[in-house]
C-alpha cells in the first residue's frame, strides 16, 4: 500500500522543501530533499538518465511488453481489422513482443498478421479471468518451466543468432481497484471505500508474493544453467514493493530494472479513471545484458501503455 503512494509522497516532499525555502529554512529544506532522494533511490520511482550514448555495436535485442486489454473496447470493435494497433507494433520493430490480457479469439486476425514477421509464437491455453499471455518472436522459442498453478507466468528459451537467453512473460495478481470502482458506481469516495481497497490490496499482495517467489526460482535456475534472463510483463506492483524486490533478487544474480537504468521520469504504464497512474509494467534483465534504451509509448488501445527496451548482449 505504501509503495503505491511513493510518487505522491515524493511530490509532497518536494513541495514541503520548496515551502521551506520560501521561509529561508535552508538546512531543513536540504534535509527534506535528501530524504526525497533517498526514498527515490530505494523505490526506483523517478528515473534520471541524461547520458544515453551507449554504443549499439554487437548483437542487440528489442523487447516490447504490453497489457493489451483485448477484452476492452478496441479489440471488441476492431477484432476483424486491428490495423491501427498492428501499425503501432510494426513501427517499434521489436524482436520479441509479450502480451498480457491477450484473447486468442479476439486477436485471431492480429495474430495472423503478426506471424508474417514473428514466425514463432505461443499463448497460454484457456481463457483466464484476465485473459491469456502471448509471445511473438522473430527468433526460435521453446517453452520451459511451465507450471499449471501459475498459468500466467510463462517462460521460454529463445535462440537469438547464436545467443540463448530465457524470457519470462508475467501477469501477476491485480489489486482489482478498478473493479471496486466499477462496483462502486464509477465514482467512489476514497474515504468511504478505503477499507475495501486496503483489504483488496492486502489479498492481492499475498498472491503476488507467491508468484514473485516462483519467478525468482525460475531466474535462479536460469543462472545455474548460465542463461541470460529477461523478466517482463504486468507485475501489478511498483518499484520498491516487496513483489519487485523479490523478483530482482540480490548479489550477483540481481535482475536490473531497465527503466531505472535508462528511462527518464516516472514511467507510468497504467492510466485509468483519470487519477490512477502507476508504473505497474516492468522489464528486468540479468547483467549479461547492457541496457541501451527504454521508453514508454502512449496509446489509446488499452488502460496500460507499451514498455519497450533495447538490450545488448555482453
Amino acid at each position: 500500500m505504501l509503495a503505491l503512494c511513493t510518487p505522491i509522497i515524493l511530490c509532497l516532499l518536494l513541495l514541503v522543501s520548496l515551502t521551506l525555502l520560501l521561509f529561508r529554512k535552508w538546512r531543513v529544506s536540504l534535509l527534506v530533499i535528501l530524504g526525497a532522494v533517498l526514498l527515490n533511490n530505494l523505490t526506483e520511482t523517478f528515473a534520471i538518465n541524461l547520458n544515453t550514448d551507449s554504443k549499439e555495436d554487437g548483437q542487440t535485442l528489442t523487447i516490447l511488453t504490453f497489457n493489451m486489454h483485448s477484452q476492452g473496447e478496441y479489440m471488441d470493435i476492431n477484432r476483424g481489422n486491428p490495423g491501427e494497433m498492428l501499425s503501432l507494433f510494426r513501427a517499434q520493430d521489436a524482436d520479441v513482443i509479450l502480451f498480457q490480457e491477450y484473447d486468442s479469439v479476439r486477436c485471431r486476425v492480429l495474430r495472423n498478421s503478426l506471424l508474417a514477421e514473428y514466425p514463432f509464437s505461443h499463448y497460454t491455453s484457456g481463457v483466464m479471468t484476465y485473459g491469456q499471455n502471448a509471445i511473438f518472436s522473430k527468433f526460435w522459442i521453446e517453452p520451459i518451466h511451465q507450471n499449471p498453478e501459475y498459468n500466467l507466468i510463462n517462460s521460454y528459451k529463445v535462440v537469438c543468432e547464436g545467443d540463448s537467453f530465457a524470457i519470462i512473460n508475467c501477469h501477476l495478481q491485480s489489486n482489482n481497484i478498478g473493479e471496486k470502482i466499477i462496483l462502486g458506481g464509477g465514482n467512489p469516495s476514497w474515504f468511504d471505500k478505503m477499507g475495501t481497497y486496503v483489504e483488496s490490496i492486502g489479498k492481492s499482495a499475498k498472491s503476488r508474493k507467491r508468484e514473485s517467489e516462483y519467478i525468482r526460482s525460475i531466474a535462479d535456475s536460469c543462472f545455474c544453467a548460465s542463461l541470460h534472463i529477461v523478466v517482463a510483463g504486468d507485475i501489478n506492483d511498483v518499484g520498491g514493493s516487496a513483489t519487485v524486490r523479490s523478483i530482482e533478487g540480490e548479489g550477483e544474480r540481481k535482475l536490473r530494472d531497465v527503466w531505472w537504468q535508462t528511462g527518464n521520469g516516472m514511467g507510468f504504464t497504467y492510466h485509468d479513471y483519470n487519477w490512477l497512474y502507476f508504473r505497474l509494467d516492468h522489464i528486468f534483465c540479468s547483467s549479461h545484458f547492457e541496457v541501451l534504451d527504454s521508453k514508454v509509448i502512449d496509446q489509446s488501445f488499452s488502460d496500460h501503455e507499451i514498455l519497450i527496451t533495447k538490450l545488448k548482449f555482453n
